[in-house]
Formats: C-alpha cells, sequence, structure tokens
C-alpha cells in the first residue's frame, strides 16, 4: 500500500507502509517551437551561426548574471537577441565592439 507524502522536500512523493519516501522530482517542461518563445527563467540551448559547432546553454534570469552557472541577466546582449524568439528562430547578436552575429534557438526548457 502507498500513501502520497509531501516528504522535507515539499515535493510529492510516495511512502510505502514501511515508512521509507520516495522524493519525486518534478519534471521541467520542453518548450515545443509551436506554442513557445523564450521569456525569463527559461533555459535556452543556442548556437552563434558563424560558429556551428559550438553549442551553448544558458537560464535567462532577472537577477544578476553568474557565467560560472550559466546564468545570463535578462539585460544582458546575448538574452536580449534571445528574448521572444522560438525554437529555429535566429536574431543578431549586438556587442558592442564586436563583430555582429546571429544567434539560433535549439531548445527551450521551462521550469
Amino acid at each position: 500500500m502507498f500513501e502520497e507524502s509531501a516528504g522535507a522536500s515539499g515535493f510529492g512523493g510516495l511512502a510505502e507502509e514501511s515508512g521509507a519516501v520516495v522524493t519525486v522530482v518534478p519534471e521541467a517542461v520542453v518548450a515545443s517551437s509551436a506554442d513557445a518563445f523564450v521569456e525569463v527563467g527559461d533555459r535556452v540551448t543556442y548556437v552563434v551561426i558563424e560558429l556551428p559547432d559550438e553549442r551553448h546553454t544558458v537560464q535567462i534570469v532577472d537577477s544578476q548574471s553568474n557565467p560560472r552557472l550559466h546564468l545570463l541577466n535578462e539585460h544582458t546582449p546575448v538574452a536580449r537577441a534571445l528574448l521572444g524568439l522560438g525554437v529555429g528562430e535566429d536574431a543578431p547578436l549586438l556587442v558592442p565592439g564586436q563583430p555582429r552575429r546571429t544567434v539560433r534557438v535549439v531548445k527551450i526548457l521551462r521550469n
């Protein structure tokens, strides 16, 4: 027999009669290209068209950027280029003092 339990993490889980708790972690939603556009909070995989062998995955946040954790503030040039794009869409990447490049969204993950 199983019972639902929130557990210490706050996530739902199942508890057997023996008292053991199994934590169930919610999965991220992979947004389809038909209905999703990059928003703040999304984890986005993109490529720079001029460097097609390099894929980058970042999370766009409304807090401070942290490149080590792949967090980009929504006001950075890369985030501004990605916001509003759907999977497969391109946008110019304009960074002062750098040549113009183009970014393409490969995947959008929404928590």
